[in-house]
Parts: structure tokens; sequence; C-alpha cells
């Protein structure tokens, strides 16, 4: 009787998850993988004001994953659990998926085969022992689309519904890049419902219906948490950030010969960063001060020019006003592509 249990229960996929979920585990232990690793970005994360809603609608990052951090680093000292909790996470995000795969497509196996390459996803590899949101984030991601193809499925359930909105939510919150959910829900739930619905009587009008009903469900969550900050703090955004990522990228494009071509009130900030940097190369030999084009050295300098030069840079000349600083960092940004648009398109052409 037990050998037969167990025959029946090694056909079913959710074994074959599980022994996935276990390998990769040990795995992960074994390569130490899962101690905790903070990166420049830790600290930011760490300090963020929850006690303050004021304070926190200001800060540069969102609420989502410093109220992660907080509650799975009490876990235990150091935040040594955070790497196994967001691994944890990470393996019922992909469960998720699975069960939405499950119900459209009617098929455990081919379920099992969609889900599991996200097992190894290469973000938990690379930053699920991070203290900073991107595993967490890219988890939850896989968490909403999951819930959108069971929406689709047919289940259309109140609950379900409030939990892909949840869900959404959740992800940009935590990490804000993650944004673009707000508008690919309706964009891949009504393409997805077309193919698997085409020979629905009046299937048009049911599309139309879906795809209303999938752009509220994630932009008015948006616009009612942009509303509230706005009435808080007079900034009608999800974050004062995009600034300080924009000018970690163009940021290694400024030169000195480029301050005299920038906006008159731009160039102070221009001048400052650019003897910062220079100062910051000399303490770091390992960065360059020098223009580039070449892509990975972009991307190695991201960091450095982003939290060792320009946002210290803004708070220099701006003062510690986050929304001020990442505005004036934005128009820097741009500043900088409008004076050299071929560096910035060349290295669109490499991202791409």
């Amino acid at each position: 009787m037990v050998a037969k249990s167990f025959l029946r229960w090694i056909r079913h996929p959710s074994f074959w998850f599980v022994v996935q979920g276990v390998v990769l585990t040990i795995f992960l232990v074994a390569t130490s993988q899962l101690y905790p690793h903070a990166t420049p970005d830790t600290l930011s994360y760490q300090r963020f004001p929850l006690g303050s809603l004021h304070a926190a609608f200001e800060h540069s990052r969102t609420c989502g994953y410093p109220i992660f951090l907080r509650v799975a680093g009490s876990l235990a000292n150091h935040s040594a659990a955070v790497p196994s909790c967001q691994l944890v996470i990470h393996f019922g995000a992909v469960c998720v998926f699975y069960l939405g795969v499950c119900r459209l497509l009617d098929s455990r196996w081919l379920a099992f085969a969609a889900a599991s390459p996200l097992l190894y996803s290469n973000i938990v590899f690379g930053y699920v022992n991070n203290l900073i949101a991107d595993s967490l984030g890219s988890s939850l991601s896989v968490a909403t689309v999951g819930i959108l193809l069971w929406v689709i499925s047919g289940n259309r359930s109140v609950w379900l519904w409030f939990a892909l909105s949840a869900a959404c939510f959740a992800t940009y919150q935590v990490r804000p890049a993650y944004l673009f959910l707000v508008f690919l829900l309706p964009i891949l739930g009504s393409g997805l419902y077309w193919m698997h619905a085409r020979e629905v009587p009046r299937g048009g009008t049911e599309i139309r219906w879906l795809g209303s009903k999938l752009v509220g469900c994630g932009l008015l969550p948006l616009l009612t948490y942009c509303a509230v900050r706005w009435w808080v703090m007079g900034h009608f955004a999800l974050v004062s950030f995009g600034g300080n990522n924009f000018v970690g990228t163009v940021g290694v494009f400024l030169t000195p010969a480029m301050v005299s071509e920038l906006p008159p009130d731009l160039q102070p900030l221009a001048e400052t960063a650019l003897e910062t940097r220079k100062q910051a190369v000399a303490r770091h030999p390992e960065y360059s001060a020098e223009p580039t084009l070449q892509y990975m050295e972009i991307e190695n300098r991201f960091d450095f020019n982003t939290w060792t030069v320009f946002v210290p840079s803004a708070k220099r000349v701006y003062g510690d006003d986050q929304p001020r600083v990442n505005a004036e960092l934005r128009r820097l940004a741009v500043a900088i592509i409008v004076s050299r648009p071929g560096y910035y398109v060349a290295w669109l052409g490499k991202a791409a």
C-alpha cells in the first residue's frame, strides 16, 4: 500500500517540484549563498523611516522592501534569515505561477515544464543572499503573472482580483522597476485571453471588459498611492528616485568640456560632480573618470557614479531635499544626453 502511494506520488509534478526545491536549497547552502550580503544600497533600506509617513514618502526608496527587511531581519541576528526567507518566497511564487499555468492549459506536466526553469532564475544565484530588493521583487513579479494566468483561465472571484491587484502593488512597492506590470497586466492578460478563448461567443466584448478591469486593477492602487503622496508632500509620483538611476548611467559621459554646454542653473551641480568624481577616483583607483562607451564598464561604474559621485554632489548643492535632489539629477541626465546624444544612442543599442 505504501509502495503504491509512493508510486502515485512520484508521478505527480508536485513531487518533482519539491525535489528541485530541496536540491536547489542544498546547492545554495553548500556554496555559501544563503549568508546575508550587504551592498551599497542596503543601508538605504535599513534606515528607511517607517515611523513617519512624511519622511517615508520623501525617502528615495519605497516602503515594500524595508518592511520585509524589518520583519525577516527580526527572525535572526544580523539579518541571517533574510536570504532563506527570500528563497522560500521565490519557491512560493514559482508554485503560484505553476498553478496559474495549470488552470490556463489544464495540464500539470505542461505547467511543470513552463514553471521549473523559473526556479533556476539567474537572479536567484546572483541576488538571493543580497540585502536588497532585487530577489524579492523578481519573485513577486512571477507570482503576479501567475495570478494573472489564474484570472485569465476563468476564475474571476473578487478575492482573486484583489490578490492580483495587491500582488502588483506589492511588487513595485518592493522594487519600483516593476512599475511596468501596471501596463503589462492588461496587454498580456487581454492577449492571452484572446488566445485561450477565441471561440467564446462575443469574445471581443469580453476581452475589452477583461482588459478594462485589468487596467483598473493595476492603475487605481497606483494613482491612489501617488495622490496620497502628493497630498502629504506635494509630489505626484511613486518615489523620488528615477533621477538617481538615470544619472548613474549617463553621468559617465560628463566631462569638464561639457559643463559650459549645460543650462546655467545645472552647471554648479555638474562642476561639483566632476570634482567629487576626481576625488573619489583618487581614493578608488579601480574606477576611472574618463568617459567610456564600453557597456560593461558603464554597468560596473553604476553604483560608484550614483552613490559616490552624483547623489552626494547633489546633496552638497541642494541640501538633504530628496525630491529636489532626484529632480535635479534627472534634469542633469537629460542635459547630458542633449549635449551628447550619440553616446546615449550607442548605450541604448548595446543595452538592447
